[in-house]
C-alpha cells in the first residue's frame, strides 16, 4: 500500500496537507503523521529502502516537527480509567 503511487492525494490528506479533513477514524493529522515517522525510522534502522509515501511523507513533513505521541517508556497512551475497564 505505501508503494501505491495512485493513493498520493489521499496520503496528502491524511498528513493534512491540503484542506480536506480526514475522517477521524482512520487518525487525527498528528497520529498519521507520528506513524509514519515510526514507519521511516524502522526503514532506516533496517537499511531497507523507503516505500513510495514513505518518501512523500519525507518530502512534505519535517521529522523534527511530528509530534512524539507516546511517552519514553511507555506501552500506549490508553488512560488508567479505560484501561482498567479493558482488563475487566
Amino acid at each position: 500500500m505505501l508503494d501505491n503511487e495512485n493513493l498520493e492525494d489521499i496520503f496528502l490528506e491524511l498528513l493534512g496537507m491540503t484542506d480536506a479533513k480526514p475522517f477521524e477514524c482512520v487518525g487525527t493529522v498528528d497520529e498519521v503523521r507520528w506513524s509514519m515517522k515510526t514507519i521511516v525510522e524502522k526503514y532506516t534502522q533496517e537499511e531497507r529502502p523507503l516505500p513510495y509515501l514513505a518518501t512523500v511523507f519525507m518530502d512534505q513533513v519535517p521529522m523534527d516537527r511530528v509530534q512524539d505521541l507516546l511517552e519514553e517508556g511507555v506501552e500506549d497512551n490508553i488512560p488508567a480509567d479505560y484501561k482498567k475497564l479493558l482488563e475487566d
